[in-house]
């Protein structure tokens, strides 16, 4: 029993060291814990089932997800932390003057639209736009093509605006409704 003890610690250790090495390899901040939650993922993989054919391929295909999990995980902390980057206030404001630009050369009737399709919150949100495409007569998923076609209108407009260098003239009338 005790040899048999040990050449499973002996597979154990091995294993973790080649994990080890994979998640070094992809370069991670903390590749002994990632191989670490890879065995707790494997043990209880096993726990499971009464065996798998080859554990250590089955480790290294947990391995490869959890590798895919981190980086998506990453990928989301960084564009949230972009998003609440602070900006300037001179910055923010030409966003602002720029998005009022935008909506003020919108049609009436799709600037009445697109305000009315975002407002308020999450239920309230579904309630106002149940609301506004029979108000229109319309499906909602009609109401949320036109919204969409709207956005995409106001979008490129906005993109063009603050890629424009220079200063946003809220009192210009040569603009072109849309």
């Amino acid at each position: 029993m005790g040899a048999e003890r040990a050449k499973a610690a002996e597979e154990y250790e091995s294993l973790r060291r080649k994990l080890v090495h994979h998640f070094q390899w992809h370069q991670q901040r903390d590749p002994e814990a990632l191989a670490d939650e890879v065995l707790n993922r494997l043990a209880r993989k096993l726990a499971e089932s009464a065996g798998l054919a080859d554990y250590r391929q089955y480790s290294l295909g947990i391995a490869r997800l959890l590798l895919l999990e981190v980086r998506r995980r990453e990928m989301h902390e960084r564009q949230a932390f972009a998003a609440t980057a602070p900006t300037s206030d001179a910055s923010l404001e030409r966003k602002f003057q720029c998005l009022e630009r935008c909506l003020d050369e919108l049609q009436a009737e799709n600037k009445e639209l697109i305000l009315n399709y975002y407002q308020g919150d999450k239920q309230e949100r579904i309630s106002a736009r149940s609301a506004l495409s029979e108000k229109l007569g319309i499906e909602l998923n009609a109401l949320r093509n036109r919204a969409l076609r709207i956005r995409l209108k106001l979008e490129a407009c906005l993109s063009g605006c603050l890629d424009c260098d220079k200063p946003v003239n809220p009192d210009s009338k040569d603009r072109e409704a849309f």
